[in-house]
């Protein structure tokens, strides 16, 4: 560990990432994670984000990894005690129905809705849980 937070590629695993995931029509958190213990990952200041235009682009890998994991855990579904107590040891990674207004609309504070979908299409990290705003 040094100390600094790193901003990781997103790049890197959009264009490089072939474990089951398609690049920019979308990919498994899990696969994503297993890439990432076999490969590393890059910086995005190493690796900017380019595929914007929904052009994955060919893995251009000439960076240097600067991070790895070690492994991964899956929240059972619908268990808010497993994701508490896993939101209190480390970063959860959570699927989310992004074309909901509750995602569209959001700006920042704790999110309570109960129009969240469940035709889960995109990934984001969960950084607390609870009920403070």
């Amino acid at each position: 560990s040094t100390g600094k937070l790193l901003s990781f590629s997103e790049e890197d695993l959009v264009q490089c990432d072939h474990n089951g995931d398609q690049g920019c029509s979308g990919g498994l958190m899990d696969n994503a994670f297993e890439w990432i213990q076999s490969n590393g990952i890059c910086t995005e200041d190493a690796y900017p984000y380019t595929s914007g235009s929904g052009v994955t682009g060919t893995c251009k890998k000439t960076c240097t990894p600067v991070a790895t994991n070690t492994g991964h855990h899956d929240v059972p579904a619908k268990d808010e005690d497993a994701l508490k107590s896993a939101v209190a040891v480390g970063p959860v990674s959570v699927a989310i129905e992004a074309d909901k207004s509750a995602f569209q609309l959001y700006k920042s504070g704790v999110l309570d809705s109960s129009s969240c979908g469940t035709q889960l299409d995109h990934g984001v990290l969960v950084v607390g849980y609870g009920t403070d705003s």
